[in-house]
């Protein structure tokens, strides 16, 4: 069947992807919250859904997939689906899925049941397909097939109405949901549409429900009454309304359904029924806005309709009110978060507790302007506005505590109690049935006649007082209150108040200046004349007619008159004179002493005019006379270069100042340059002066009798009055005995004696080229002890001595007897210089006393022997050997001959085991079981013995035994007992536990130290208490590179560890650890081997 359209009606097309838009929907049911996605469905929906022609509609492309046009010329939508416009008018109900799902009557809305119902519906062909959210699908019962015709309380009926909270934006989205008879939860059918104009209209189609009971929401952007703009973000509103009353078709969405919507939904719960809930939910709404207004059904209301049942119309403007009220000043954000608060406040109680919203929303009732909002709606193409004023007016008057202005009350003054309000304390007039603000002023003095100029009186309401003045009552000042009203008989009055003195001036107390009230009352006084202030200390002088403020000058010295012209006067310091009847300040004392001098002559001293101070006249001007010039007057050409002693300063006369003179000065002024050591006798003195360094200078008493000290006589000692003298840096200086003793004498050989030249009891030593005094040994041994001769051995009195620290000391034994002894290096004995039985070895670069055993070896144990060997045999079997390592250290060893190689090797016994006390040094290579020499170097072979990979100590190639045969690495060993290995006959490779035996016996926690060789070790070398002389070979890793020789001895054991075929036990010496360990290692690792004798 065919779904036909009126052309008249609203096209409206499926959309499929609406779906997601339902689930949100539901989850946001009781949410008054945003949704930015409304906005741009809307703008972008806007665009090419309706064309004149088919040829405007274009191509159905896969951008357009699902997009419908509606096409005027043939009055039917056209669905873009798969490349192909579907004309939807020519659509029939037994089309496939995909027909089915988009040949919708463009008149009917969106349902939204669940996929698996579509098949199975009753529901009449003039319907829509039915499509559930997911969220519904999973909680509701929603079944499909209840929806039958005897089934249906609604049945095809079109829902229309208006959403404003201002009017939504074209293309807003619009759901109404089905609510539960019972329990008005969502039962999860759903008709989706949207606003079809700019006044917020919408019709929702074709709607059949099996409830009475429908909630309906609204989402988008709004007009906003106040800035006459769209809103930037979006807001949902709702409303809950039951459809069976009056089959009700129109059902609007306003704030007012919004707000009463949780209230209502809360009543219904508790047992009201749906219109009860709602009545009382609107009832108490209005109460909280302090309104009387009756709404029988919110559904009905709409802001911008005239409406022929005025209690509709009150209704209307007082919805309106509540618009402009939550609207206010704020942002969109501020708006949302008002309205939420509203709802949540007045849920559970019917009571709005919020005092303070409330008093912001009356503050801004005051200042709403009703003809602004009218010309904003306007703007909008919206002419019907309800007169809202009468409800905004009475609601700030209510929350103002005002009440209501009518006739009766009218010139009644009311005072805002509202402490949460910006205006409290204010005062309103009711005047012209309304509520007037005025001002303190006008409120104290309301009804108040004309008062006589200059008379105050308390005002109505408040404490200020007021003053009748100008032909107003105007506020009384603090200074009126406290002085009285400045009238025309106060006039030039001065009064105080508070420490501030006023001046009645044009009826007004002005703040009186500092002269005013200090001159106040004076009548005019004598010219010139002086006077101290009535308040203050400032002093007044009398000139020009008037009183004038002093300076500070006139109130020390008072005025300057003719009678004082000229005249000068002291002020703290300051000189100042009488000209042209002020004082005028002279610059300096000179300046006020010389005032009015004339021209003197040159070199004139005259007393000053006011000091005792003199002057002189030179250069044409007074100056102040130096003392000089007071005492012995002017230096004048006439006596020029004369020098005169004036209290013992003495002063010459030079371009006509007198200089002062050092006394040196004045015995040498106009002397020319004289002769290096010249001496004279001074001009003014009898002191005698000396020309040396160029220039005059004081002669000493020496040079008076020895003359000058010069360079050339540098160094000359000379004798005056008993006393010596020696010339140094041209400079007589008293001489030390040293200087007059050895002055002449000739210092040629360090160490040689001389005696003094004035005195021959003294005796001095030439040290370094010059001579010092000799000490008793010097002079005893008749050498001086210097840097020359240090370590020289001399004899006196059979008593030996040693120059050391340029000091003879008493000299050992050692000393004396080994003195001119070269100290060699080869750790040679040397008999005594003196005693031949005392005998010597030179260690670390000097002698000591060789001990027994270094005699009877005749080799000194020296830092140059260390690790030297002396070895005897005593028979074959026994070896007997010195090993230098502090000190020659005995040990005797075993022998055995290994016969393979014909090499010996020492053995010790230690404890109840014999071991071999040098590393087995015996070539093994027998295919991957190998031998080496530390570095590939011979030489390591011959110190440390060869490095074994454990394939090799335990000769796996079974060349001597077959007890190691196999073992190496990868190869689990099933060696048992004794294993042979690369060891000599009778002598095998030691196990882990064999070595552990060998730590106990020496001493577990001390074995390194006690198995560690004296010698050979980097640091740390042991005590080799046992003479097991164990040597830090290091080892070879298996990329062949060889490492930590002279650090850490490796011995290899014959058993393996736990890992089996991998790794093989050692025991293991550090050169700082004073313990043995046994670990374990690589098969691969080449060590040394220790073989250990076989036991009987």
């Amino acid at each position: 069947m065919s779904l036909k359209k009126n052309a008249e009606m609203k096209h409206v097309a499926m959309n499929l992807l609406k779906v997601g838009a339902a689930i949100l929907s539901a989850a946001a049911l009781f949410a008054c919250g945003d949704d930015s996605g409304n906005s741009s469905k809307a703008d972008n929906e806007d665009n090419g859904r309706e064309v004149a022609t088919l040829v405007e509609m274009g191509r159905c492309t896969s951008e357009r997939e699902g997009d419908t046009v509606y096409v005027a010329e043939k009055l039917t939508d056209y669905l873009c689906r798969n490349g192909s416009w579907i004309d939807l008018s020519e659509s029939d109900d037994s089309d496939d899925e995909t027909k089915s799902s988009s040949s919708m009557a463009p008149g009917s809305s969106s349902v939204i049941q669940s996929d698996s119902e579509k098949s199975s519906s009753s529901i009449d062909a003039s319907s829509s397909s039915v499509i559930p959210s997911e969220s519904e699908k999973s909680s509701s019962s929603f079944n499909k097939d209840k929806y039958t015709d005897e089934n249906l309380v609604v049945k095809k009926r079109s829902i229309l109405g208006v959403a404003q909270k201002g009017p939504f934006k074209f293309g807003s989205p619009v759901y109404l949901r089905e609510l539960s008879e019972e329990t008005l939860d969502p039962t999860g059918m759903v008709y989706e549409d949207e606003i079809s104009s700019n006044k917020g209209d919408f019709v929702i189609p074709n709607v059949n429900l099996i409830s009475p009971y429908a909630g309906v929401e609204v989402r988008g952007q709004y007009r906003n009454e106040v800035t006459g703009e769209y809103s930037k973000d979006s807001i949902s509103l709702f409303v809950l309304t039951d459809l069976k009353t009056d089959s009700r078709t129109k059902v609007n969405i306003n704030l007012l359904t919004h707000l009463e919507y949780k209230r209502a939904m809360y009543l219904v719960r508790k047992g009201y029924s749906v219109y009860a809930a709602k009545k009382q939910a609107d009832q108490e709404i209005m109460t909280a806005f302090e309104l009387p207004t009756t709404v029988k059904y919110s559904e009905d209301l709409s802001v911008f309709e005239d409406s022929e049942d005025d209690n509709v119309d009150y209704a209307n403007a007082s919805l309106m009110m509540l618009n402009l009220l939550f609207l206010g000043d704020r942002s969109d954000t501020e708006i949302k978060i008002a309205i939420d608060r509203f709802i949540a406040d007045i849920e559970k109680d019917g009571s709005w507790e919020d005092d303070s919203t409330k008093a912001v929303m009356a503050d801004f009732a005051t200042e709403i302007d009703g003809d602004e909002i009218r010309a904003n709606v306007k703007s909008w193409n919206i002419l019907d506005v309800p007169r809202f004023e009468a409800q905004v007016e009475m609601f700030w008057n209510n929350v103002y505590g005002l009440g209501g202005c009518t006739s009766v009350r009218s010139g009644v003054i009311a005072q805002n109690k509202n402490k949460y309000s910006k205006n409290v304390n204010s005062y309103y007039l009711c005047k012209s049935s309304s509520w007037k603000k005025i001002t303190n002023l006008e409120a104290d003095t309301y009804g108040w006649d004309a008062g006589e100029t200059g008379e105050v009186k308390k005002g109505a309401y408040t404490d200020a007082k007021y003053v009748y003045r100008g032909g107003a009552w105007t506020e009384v000042n603090p200074v009126e209150d406290a002085l009285g009203s400045c009238t025309a008989s106060k006039s030039g009055t001065v009064d105080k108040t508070g420490n501030v003195y006023y001046i009645c001036k044009s009826n007004i107390w002005e703040k009186a200046t500092t002269i005013e009230y200090d001159t106040y009352g004076w009548s005019a006084g004598a010219v010139g004349e002086v006077k101290k202030g009535n308040v203050t200390d400032a002093r007044y002088v009398y000139r020009d007619g008037t009183w004038t403020e002093a300076d500070a000058v006139e109130s020390a010295l008072g005025s300057c008159t003719a009678s004082d012209v000229k005249t000068i006067k002291n002020n703290q310091g300051t000189y100042y004179v009488c000209e042209d009847t002020q004082w005028n300040s002279l610059a300096t004392l000179e300046e006020a002493d010389t005032y009015g001098w004339t021209a003197g002559t040159t070199g004139e001293v005259k007393k000053g005019n006011i000091t005792d101070a003199k002057y002189v006249y030179r250069n044409s001007t007074w100056n102040a006379a130096s003392t000089v010039e007071s005492t012995l007057g002017s230096c004048t050409a006439s006596n020029a270069r004369t020098i005169v002693n004036e209290q013992g300063t003495y002063y010459v006369c030079e371009s006509t100042q007198w200089k002062i003179l050092t006394t040196l000065q004045a015995n040498t002024y106009g002397w020319s340059s004289g002769t290096t050591g010249e001496v004279k006798k001074g001009n003014v003195t009898d002191a005698k002066y000396v020309y040396r360094n160029g220039k005059w200078n004081t002669a000493s008493i020496v040079e008076c009798a020895l003359g000058s000290c010069t360079t050339k006589n540098d160094g000359t000692v000379s004798e005056t009055g008993s006393v010596y003298y020696i010339c140094k840096f041209s400079s007589w200086t008293r001489a030390t005995a040293l200087e007059y003793d050895t002055y002449g004498s000739t210092c040629s050989k360090d160490g040689s004696i001389v005696s003094g030249a004035v005195n021959a009891n003294n005796k001095y030593v030439c040290d370094g080229g010059s001579f010092r005094t000799a000490t008793a040994d010097e002079i005893n041994l008749e050498l001086g002890c210097t840097s020359y001769n240090a370590g020289t051995v001399s004899e006196t009195g059979s008593v030996y001595y040693i120059c050391k620290s340029s000091s003879w000391t008493r000299a050992t034994a050692l000393e004396y007897d080994t003195y001119g002894y070269t100290c060699s290096k080869d750790g040679s004995i040397v008999s005594g210089a003196v005693n031949a039985d005392n005998k010597y070895v030179c260690d670390d670069g000097s002698f000591r006393t060789a001990t027994a055993t270094e005699i009877n070896l005749e080799l000194g144990c020296t830092s140059y022997t260390q690790g030297k060997i002396i070895t005897t045999l005593s028979d074959e079997s026994v070896e007997e050997r010195w090993v230098c390592s502090d000190q020659w250290i005995f040990n005797r060893f075993g022998i055995v001959k290994d016969s393979r190689d014909n090499k010996t090797y020492r053995t010790v016994t230690i404890g109840s085991q014999t071991w071999m006390a040098e590393n087995l040094n015996y070539d093994y290579n027998e295919g991957t079981a190998k031998s080496y020499c530390y570095n590939n170097n011979p030489d390591s072979c011959a110190k440390y013995g060869r490095l074994y990979t454990w394939a090799a100590a335990m000769d796996s190639a079974a060349v001597f035994s077959t007890t190691g045969k196999g073992c190496g690495y990868d190869k689990t060993c099933s060696a048992s007992g004794v294993v042979r290995g690369v060891c000599p006959e009778g002598w095998h490779l030691p196990s882990s536990s064999e070595f552990e035996t060998l730590m106990k016996t020496v001493g577990s926690s001390v074995a390194a130290t006690k198995l560690k060789s004296t010698y050979g070790w980097k640091s740390g070398n042991g005590t080799d208490d046992y003479g097991f002389s164990a040597l830090p070979a290091g080892y070879r890793s298996n990329s062949g590179h060889f490492y930590d020789a002279g650090d850490y001895a490796y011995f290899w054991s014959a058993s393996q560890s736990g890992s089996g075929s991998y790794s093989a036990y050692y025991m293991f010496l550090h050169y700082y650890y004073v313990y043995a360990s046994m670990l374990n290692y690589s098969k691969y690792f080449g060590y040394s081997v220790r073989c250990l004798q076989d036991s009987n």
